[in-house]
């Protein structure tokens, strides 16, 4: 109930922010507007409405050739196609979302729709197509010479993918190595624990009591 109700308003503030919002003048907060809509119909399940104002909320941002913008749209058109079990939908507006970042200059936003349309291939089930994008963002941080704290969630689905603890091990390793970044703090985390997790059953205990040094 707590979930709908807040659903309930986010609907409501998207409309005032329809109604409000000029197409010329304040073209990105109309855009958002019909961005949030699709986005509340798409989780109560509804993906037609949802779809409609994904398409909305592109077309509007096309207008002022808002580019990243048109890029988060297609990443929920991507996040859509998988509610609906469609991975052509899937694959169609992530490439789309890539594309997007790419003529926008923005690097990581790239990466970052091949890394989800990585993940949403895994979920549905196309291990190699999983991995094809997977290698595809790994070959783009390098290109694009970005800082090292970036690998974190390719090394992090890389493990994730591996069929054993063993096989996860060096990916969780080389996570804890990277610089420190903020938003990947739950990466390094969860690495820690997975790695402590392996330690033991190997019962390696000092290895798993030097990944919390703090706590010694």
């Amino acid at each position: 109930q707590i979930a709908q109700k807040n659903l309930d308003i986010a609907m409501a503030l998207a409309d005032k922010l329809i109604v409000q919002s000029d197409l010329k003048q304040h073209t990105a907060y109309l855009g958002a507007g019909n961005m949030l809509k699709g986005k509340i119909f798409h989780l109560r399940d509804l993906p037609e409405p949802a779809e409609q104002y994904y398409s909305q909320a592109d077309e509007i941002f096309a207008t002022r050739n808002l580019l990243l913008l048109q890029s988060r749209v297609s990443k929920n058109e991507g996040w859509l196609g998988f509610l609906k079990k469609d991975y052509k939908q899937v694959k169609t507006a992530l490439y789309q979302a890539a594309s997007q970042a790419k003529l926008a200059n923005e690097p990581l936003a790239e990466i970052e729709a091949y890394t989800l349309q990585s993940i949403l291939a895994s979920k549905l089930g196309y291990d190699k197509e999983k991995y094809d994008h997977l290698y595809k963002a790994k070959a783009l941080l390098v290109d694009y010479q970005l800082d090292k704290a970036n690998f974190a969630v390719i090394y992090y689905h890389f493990a994730l993918f591996s069929e054993t603890p063993l096989e996860a091990k060096p990916y969780f390793e080389q996570i804890l190595d990277l610089p420190f970044k903020q938003e990947n703090v739950w990466i390094m985390e969860d690495a820690q624990k997975n790695l402590a997790h392996y330690y033991i059953a190997q019962q390696a205990w000092q290895q798993a009591l030097k990944l919390f040094p703090d706590r010694q």
